[in-house]
């Protein structure tokens, strides 16, 4: 029981000892224990003791008011606290006399005390709304139509008055006429404008902007302002320019200047990295708004040339153009494109070192071009970029203030900078093979063409401004077929042929994966042949080796000569046989032809096959196509053949998992299908469904004829020529009659046809219900229609999808897939925004566009011919399916 006792007692001696810790905290006015003021007659006499600040909890909101704390003979100082946060939110001190406008929301705390911590003794704080026409609270002006009389007001700067006014209609121009009365200064401050005289200023004003308008007087008395507002014209201000919009950054325009010869202003589009060119007597450029210009080349008094960075959307620069010269009414401004942009790429002799100045905006970027004078691995690395001019200025310049985790000022530091950040793309034979940040590392093989991208980054909040830089690429070439890089050969195919240059040797690591085969080099007699282990005996130029279980066999062929060579090779034998076991032809959605491969290859192994479609110029298109892509038939697919290419021939052939080729090559033809079934179905009723086939197939070939004189394609072996008159005969007879169903929003240009290996149907809006390319990102399209077997469809196309036709005046939606059957079916298309919100709606089939075409009469004959076939061919396809 005395334990028990013993610890109430204890318990309450702390109690106790707290309770008046916590009164004196409060009686002080703390942070934590602020004094309450429940009126505001509270804060007439206040005494803060030396070195400390006393604290207040001032109810209600006192956002606008203005603050005033006096004391005689010190520096009051006054500060405030949001309780909420907890940290400070504004500071003010002077002479005998503190004052702040209070900002924040609901209760705050407000302190005072000295501000070099001297004791105050009789301060007192007063609360009051500021006076109309003070900084805090300036006039709100309704009008600018006419004079404006103000009285001034005492301020802390002496007599002043504030006033604000919006322009609530469309942008002008804010015009002072005069101003009278006893004053010193007036400002129209909106875009940095502003007089001290009553000469008559003006100020452009875009709609919904608002002017600050300070007049400060010498005295209390009146001051009267004239105050007009016109609204801007066409090209007479920043804010209302002519726009001349052209992507190719090769062109030119007339600048006509205004009646009274002053500046007349231009928006140009795409224009980063431009050069503008004037051609005038005493011209001159202006930079505003949405970019500027920078390196003037030259300033001879007849022509001024300047290279163009921006920040602004689209790349766009707002230009004023005006001329010294009154005599001037007009001059030719010149767009043109520097070395290093788009379709001019700056042409390198080697990648030793580019030097690659990138000047300003966002994303910017250049384009270098070079011919890979050898085989090898390239190394591109960034050595250094960074930013220069106004933006490192800014940054080696300003300070940072640092405060700790209690909200306490902690101290300042130099505003850090980054280096640029760089991505390299590297295109090879027009494909894009690698991308990568600072680096990248990409194979070349002799005469490749290569074109190195040099693109900027965004880094900081800084980047909306625009920054320069300079960036060093260091190119460094490891040759295929050296000793640290030696050519790797998987299977037999990757040895077709050898190139050694005169008087060097190139190094071949041969797997051993292809132990127990025979390699074969035919050269000349300037040739010499050693393995790791020493030399291959020849004859005559040819060497032969036998591939032993060794990990890896590592050949060298010497050229002794004085020219380069191209040596022959070849790994094998290898036993082929026709693992093909059958092909024909699909025409649903698309033109395409199915391989069987042999079941015996379907063990998991990873097998796989190389499909080769020969064009009739002799170029062809590679297709590989791994086991895990085949169907579990062993069927496999190639469906990229357009209407025009029905003749051409596709090549199959099956290879192992070590790259040995399995199979005889087999190939095969939609024509030659086609002519296979015509002949197996020579002797079928007309009115069955083969009979049909039969009929869908001449309609093919006809079609596809005609598709290769529309264009162009190998003309002298047209598809249908070795048709007989009997088979020809099998053909749809009466002309298909198409329909008009096309219906078009306000959004809707029109609709075209891609007739490739699919049919694709490409909606046409215009760009400007649509969207400019840089909001594409956020858009999508859904396509719906029923398809010829009764099915509903849907297609979502992205924005990243559409694309521009014709011009940057329309936007073109890909709806895809579509079969040659579904020729009269309706399809409805509708473009959304990232809400959801429909942007445009097109409604149209691919009878409706034949209907067009024909009726124009403008198609031409071939057209025309094209358009009628495809109808019957597309109806008869239709009429076998539906059977």
């Amino acid at each position: 029981m005395k334990k028990l006792v013993s610890l109430v007692l204890v318990l309450c001696m702390v109690l106790s000892l707290a309770a008046v810790a916590f009164a004196e905290e409060a009686e002080l006015g703390t942070v934590a224990n602020p004094i309450p003021v429940t009126d505001i007659s509270e804060l007439a006499s206040i005494d803060v003791p030396s070195g400390t600040t006393k604290w207040y909890s001032v109810p209600g909101d006192w956002s606008g008011m203005v603050l005033t704390f006096s004391a005689p003979m010190c520096v009051p100082a006054i500060y405030a606290m949001h309780p909420m946060f907890g940290y400070e939110m504004m500071a003010a001190q002077g002479f005998m006399s503190a004052e702040y406008t209070l900002t924040g929301w609901g209760d705050i705390l407000v302190g005072f005390g000295s501000a070099y911590g001297y004791e105050i003794v009789g301060g007192s704080c007063t609360i009051a709304e500021p006076p109309v026409g003070s900084e805090s609270k300036p006039a709100e002006l309704e009008s600018v139509d006419g004079p404006v009389t103000v009285n001034c007001i005492e301020t802390a700067e002496g007599p002043a008055y504030f006033m604000t006014w919006t322009n609530y209609g469309e942008g002008g121009n804010l015009i002072l006429n005069g101003v009278t009365g006893n004053f010193d200064v007036v400002e129209l401050n909106y875009t940095g404008y502003w007089s001290d005289s009553t000469e008559p200023i003006s100020v452009g004003v875009p709609a919904y902007e608002t002017v600050n308008i300070t007049v400060r007087g010498l005295d209390l008395e009146d001051i009267v302002l004239d105050l007009s507002f016109e609204p801007f014209k066409e090209g007479a201000s920043q804010y209302s320019p002519f726009e001349i919009e052209d992507q190719d950054k090769a062109y030119s325009f007339e600048a006509v200047l205004n009646e009274n010869g002053s500046e007349v202003f231009y928006k140009l589009y795409d224009v980063q990295g431009a050069i503008l060119t004037i051609n005038s007597p005493n011209a001159f450029f202006n930079g505003y708004g949405d970019g500027w210009i920078t390196e003037v080349d030259d300033f001879d008094p007849d022509v001024m040339t300047v290279k163009v960075n921006t920040y602004g959307e689209d790349n766009s620069i707002i230009i004023g153009v005006f001329s010294s010269d009154e005599s001037a009414t007009s001059f030719t401004v010149n767009v043109s494109e520097p070395a290093g942009y788009d379709e001019n790429p700056i042409e390198l002799d080697s990648l030793d070192y580019i030097e690659s100045e990138i000047a300003g905006g966002l994303e910017d970027h250049l384009f270098y071009i070079w011919s890979a004078a050898i085989s090898g691995k390239v190394t591109l690395s960034v050595d250094y970029a960074e930013w220069f001019g106004d933006a490192l200025y800014q940054a080696a310049t300003e300070f940072e203030d640092i405060y700790d985790e209690n909200g306490e000022w902690f101290g300042s530091e130099p505003i850090a900078w980054a280096d640029v950040e760089v991505l390299l793309t590297v295109f090879i034979n027009g494909n894009e093979v690698v991308a990568g940040q600072d680096a990248v590392v990409f194979d070349v093989e002799k005469n490749d063409t290569v074109i190195i991208k040099v693109q900027t980054l965004p880094t900081t909040e800084w980047d909306a401004y625009g920054y320069s830089a300079y960036v060093d690429v260091v190119g460094v070439v490891d040759p295929l077929g050296s000793m640290n890089n030696p050519i790797v050969v998987n299977s037999a195919s990757e040895l077709n042929s050898i190139d050694v240059p005169a008087g060097e040797q190139v190094y071949i690591a041969i797997s051993s994966m292809l132990n127990g085969q025979v390699l074969t080099i035919v050269g000349d007699e300037n040739t010499s042949v050693a393995t790791r282990f020493g030399a291959v005996d020849g004859n005559n130029g040819v060497f032969a080796a036998d591939l032993n279980g060794v990990p890896s066999n590592m050949f060298v062929v010497t050229n002794n000569g004085t020219a380069d060579a191209t040596y022959a090779a070849n790994i094998g034998p290898v036993a082929l046989v026709d693992l093909i076991k059958s092909s024909q032809a699909t025409l649903e959605a698309m033109l395409r032809l199915d391989f069987t491969v042999d079941k015996s290859l379907l063990t998991g192994e990873d097998n796989y096959v190389v499909i080769t479609h020969t064009y009739a110029d002799g170029s062809t298109d590679v297709v590989t196509i791994p086991q895990n892509e085949w169907h579990v038939s062993g069927m496999v697919s190639y469906s990229k053949i357009a209407a025009k290419e029905m003749g051409d021939n596709v090549t199959i052939v099956v290879y192992n998992a070590q790259g040995q080729q399995l199979s005889i090559p087999e190939s095969d033809s939609i024509k030659a299908y086609a002519f296979r079934g015509l002949k197996a179905l020579a002797d079928v009723d007309a009115n069955s469904k083969n009979g049909i086939l039969r009929t869908l197939l001449v309609d093919m070939l006809n079609y596809g004829a005609a598709a290769q004189v529309q264009f162009k394609y190998d003309t002298n072996n047209l598809v249908n020529a070795d048709l007989t008159d009997t088979q020809k005969a099998w053909a749809s007879v009466a002309d298909v009659t198409p329909h008009n169903n096309q219906i078009k929003d306000a959004a809707t240009f029109n609709t075209t046809l891609v007739l490739e290996s699919a049919i694709e149907m490409d909606c046409i809006f215009y760009a400007s219900k649509v969207g400019a390319s840089s909001t594409w990102k956020d858009l999508y399209a859904i396509a719906t229609y029923t398809d010829f077997n009764g099915n509903p469809k849907t297609v979502r196309i992205e924005g990243e999808n559409f694309s521009m036709y014709a011009n940057s005046n329309y936007v073109l939606v890909p709806v895809i897939g579509m079969a040659v059957a579904d020729y009269q079916s309706i399809v409805t298309c509708v473009v959304y925004d990232a809400d959801g919100n429909v942007l445009a709606t097109a409604v149209d089939s691919m009878e409706s566009y034949v209907y067009r075409a024909l009726a124009s009469g403008a198609a031409g004959e071939t057209l025309e011919n094209l358009c009628k076939l495809l109808m019957k061919f597309s109806a008869s396809a239709d009429s076998y399916f539906a059977k």
